[in-house]
């Protein structure tokens, strides 16, 4: 998934490096706030949606994760209260992202 989400910011030429940019493809499905630009403010404003997405992807791919491993755990009450929790502010994420300008 990574090695294609690095094609738009080649394609673009503002990270020109295939390995910067799949470092940096990585860093956002990861979730690190890892990075190898310097200035970001910099990029095309296609860049900085991808660059915005991937981190926005890797964010909901945390929570859903913590979800699937959540009920995992023998005390039921617990991983309830979380996934409740979790479906929160997952609808929280997508409202804020849709209200955002």
């Amino acid at each position: 998934m990574s090695a294609i989400g690095a094609v738009p910011f080649v394609l673009s030429g503002d990270i020109p490096s295939y390995i910067d940019a799949f470092f940096e493809t990585v860093s956002g499905f990861t979730t690190t706030g890892a990075s190898v630009l310097t200035d970001v403010e910099a990029l095309s404003r296609g860049a900085l949606f991808w660059r915005s997405f991937t981190h926005w992807v890797g964010g909901m791919g945390v929570l859903v994760f913590v979800m699937a491993i959540l009920p995992s755990f023998s005390d039921r009450s617990i991983p309830h209260a979380f996934q409740s929790l979790l479906v929160h502010h997952i609808a929280l994420h997508i409202n804020l992202t849709s209200a955002s300008p």
